[in-house]
């Protein structure tokens, strides 16, 4: 039996079912019982068995047979009562175990993807918009917020996240009450917004902040409550927010900014210091602390300063205040030597009498004087205290070494005696970079400003003596020519003595870049910078070719950049963008733009974003800023009105467009594309096939002879033994 036949044999029984059911439906209307055979006891087996269907369509609730329903339309509720639909459940949040965090149903056109908040998203996620944002997914508190002063502990500190919590008010399956603490909604992950569980932090309602000394709150744990002015004219106090209680987050009523306690322990002068050390370095933080006196055991507690101290510390007044400062305008004056506290500068400022004072720098300055503001902003180093060793000097010795943990460029010096006589040899990094300790052990190389007077446009000179580094073109105030290395190629000495140009000097590149068609895979993903590589070839030890990707010149990092393993980015060479509309290239699913080059040809080039490592090194692209924003872009673009045609090998219609010589070629859509396409690019997304198809057939002739020749390469398929490979277009 044929398809055909048994479609009709299947509808001729749907139709008699539909009539049975409204003979009965008509039946019950008038009040009358249903058909029970009309034969009397002809049979008794068969009386039954249709009083069974009388009785089970007299009782049905909605007086009409219920048709089985082929699978495709199983799932679908003909009946149009809607409370008999079945309820589908509703996709909830889920635990993303490989990355740690929750994600949230998001459905769109049907379907459901799960995608993290904003604050969990990574830079990849974000830029696609692969997210949701964290108010999407807060629901309203679902607790009661508690009266802070009728508790006895209003707070508590998550041990695992040094979070505050608040003391709230929930309901448990059994109706009974019982206590909560919630995070505030700042520091509330996505799980717990989700769930209600937070502290509301309504915006500040309050007045404008007066210059009045803070009241103290004695019933809130001695807390400052600071002068505000109310709309009315009346002077009303408020805590600052990191003191506020869970219902002043919730109603507003708070003060921006930071409390902190007043400090509790007494500083210390180095008269009262003793044999005691005036301060001590923290060796988990890095942080300097000063030597203090408190009531403890031990008498003596060392303490950050305040814009080091952490928020705990600040709470709890375990920090040493710092004074704005109170020097003068500085004075251009050789500085002095503080003997007193380890041969500290101290430099020459002009007070408001007129009188000269001098104060230290405020990372050198003592506890005593922060707490006062006897200092001068900013940062005194250390004087150098190694000798810089010319390149005569080293030997066999390596004028330079990198740093693996940091990857920072060491240089050379000598670690003198008391009597100026070398020890030892160590290699120590440059002012710019060395870290605070380094800086006030004076363990640096000097970094002198730069003397070179203007470079000029000239190629640079090779110095063979120094690793054939580029020496670049000067006018010196005289006139003359004078050559100087980039500043991250020049030796100790030359830093020392301000003898190189500003700038960075990276290494010519080293690896052979070709086109992009050259390669399987012409770019990838790093997947820890995030950064497109690009594929290049290099040779081996060995002397065997091999592919390395690399990153463009403007994301390699210093180490790529002296190693040569960039792909270079000239400037682009394109004159200007054409008024004429863009093409597409299909195989590297980008646009390319119409542009007059610079020997004035006219050619089709990407946008640099879209470039590949062979039209960056050669300038073949235009930037990026260059196109406007209401330029036709996309597949879209490329499609012609051309009538579609019939591929016979593969069953499907093929459409046609531009490719980017600007020849006509047909390419599928994407859902029926072959892999091989798929990989190459050579398709059209079906949503472009769609939105352009519709307009075609209103705006062009209709010539429907693709859709023609695919109906009759299905019906021959349907047919037993049917080849849809045997049909030909009429």
């Amino acid at each position: 039996m044929s398809l055909r036949q048994k479609i009709k044999r299947f509808r001729r029984k749907q139709d008699a079912l539909k009539r049975s059911g409204g003979a009965t439906n008509n039946r019950q209307n008038r009040g009358l019982s249903p058909p029970t055979g009309g034969r009397g006891d002809r049979s008794s087996g068969g009386g039954e068995a249709r009083q069974k269907r009388a009785n089970s369509l007299q009782n049905s609730d909605s007086g009409s047979l219920t048709v089985s329903k082929p699978p495709s339309l199983r799932r679908q509720d003909t009946s149009g009562d809607v409370s008999k639909a079945k309820q589908k459940k509703e996709p909830k949040p889920t635990y993303d175990i490989g990355k740690g965090r929750m994600i949230y149903p998001v459905t769109k056109g049907g379907v459901t993807q799960y995608l993290p908040v904003r604050s969990q998203a990574s830079d990849s996620e974000i830029k696609s918009g692969a997210f949701v944002e964290d108010a999407a997914v807060r629901k309203e508190p679902v607790n009661t917020i508690s009266d802070a002063s009728k508790l006895k502990h209003p707070t508590r500190k998550d041990v695992n996240t040094g979070r505050t919590l608040f003391a709230t008010t929930t309901t448990n399956s059994k109706g009974k009450e019982k206590p909560e603490y919630l995070p505030r909604q700042s520091e509330a992950t996505a799980l717990e917004l989700s769930s209600g569980k937070y502290i509301p932090e309504k915006s500040p309602i309050t007045g404008e902040e007066l210059k009045q000394p803070p009241k103290i709150d004695s019933d809130n744990g001695g807390r400052k409550l600071f002068a505000t002015k109310a709309a009315d004219g009346s002077v009303q106090y408020f805590p600052k927010k990191n003191q506020a209680t869970a219902k002043e987050l919730a109603e507003g009523r708070y003060l921006e900014g930071f409390a902190a306690k007043d400090p509790v322990n007494q500083i210390l002068d180095s008269s009262q210091l003793g044999d005691k050390r005036p301060t001590r370095r923290d060796v988990n933080t890095g942080r300097t602390l000063f030597a203090t006196k408190t009531t403890g055991l031990f008498g003596t507690e060392y303490l950050p300063r305040q814009s080091e101290a952490t928020i705990d510390e600040l709470n709890a007044g375990k920090y040493i205040p710092e004074k704005d400062s109170i020097a003068g305008e500085e004075l251009e004056q050789p500085p002095k030597t503080d003997p007193e506290n380890g041969g500290r500068k101290l430099f020459a400022t002009q007070g408001a009498d007129g009188s000269i004072q001098y104060f230290p720098r405020k990372n050198q300055a003592t506890a005593m004087e922060l707490a006062e503001g006897r200092y001068l902003e900013g940062f005194a180093a250390k004087d150098p205290v190694n000798k810089v060793l010319d390149s005569s000097e080293l030997g066999n010795d390596s004028p330079t070494s990198t740093e693996v943990r940091t990857g920072r460029k060491l240089y050379a010096t000598a670690v003198l005696d008391g009597d100026g006589n070398q020890t030892d040899m160590e290699y120590l990094p440059r002012q710019s970079e060395a870290t605070i300790d380094e800086l006030n052990a004076g363990k640096y190389i000097p970094e002198k400003a730069s003397i070179a007077g203007e470079e000029l446009y000239q190629p640079p000179k090779t110095d063979p003596k120094n690793g054939g580094r580029k020496l670049f073109a000067t006018k010196a105030a005289d006139g003359t020519i004078e050559f100087f290395p980039k500043k991250n190629e020049a030796t100790p000495q030359e830093l020392a003595e301000g003898r190189y140009l500003e700038g960075f000097a990276a290494k010519d590149p080293v690896n052979q870049i070709e086109e992009a068609g050259n390669f399987n895979h012409p770019t990838v993903k790093d997947t820890n910078t995030g950064r497109i590589l690009f594929a290049t070839t290099t040779t081996s030890w060995f002397g065997n070719k091999k592919t390395e990707y690399l990153p463009r010149q403007s994301e390699a990092t210093d180490g790529e950049l002296l190693a040569g393993k960039y792909i270079p980015e000239k400037d682009s060479i394109v004159e200007e963008v054409l008024k004429k509309l863009p093409r597409y290239d299909f195989g590297n699913q980008r646009d390319l733009f119409a542009v007059k080059a610079d020997d004035g040809s006219t050619q089709y080039w990407p946008k640099k974003s879209q470039a590949t490592a062979k039209e960056l090194s050669e300038g073949q692209y235009v930037p990026d800023v260059w196109i406007s924003q209401n330029a036709p872009l996309g597949p879209g673009n490329a499609m012609t009105n051309a009538a579609p045609r019939f591929d016979i090998d593969n069953n499907r219609k093929i459409f046609a467009v531009k490719d980017k010589d600007g020849n006509t070629t047909y390419l599928p859509r994407k859902s029926k594309a072959t892999s091989k396409e798929k990989t190459r690019g050579l398709f059209i997304p079906d949503e472009v096939v769609e939105e352009h198809e519709s307009k075609r057939r209103v705006t062009a002739l209709k010539d429907d002879s693709a859709d023609i020749a695919q109906r009759r390469a299905q019906r021959a398929q349907r047919q037993e033994g049917g080849d849809y490979r045997s049909i030909t277009s009429a």
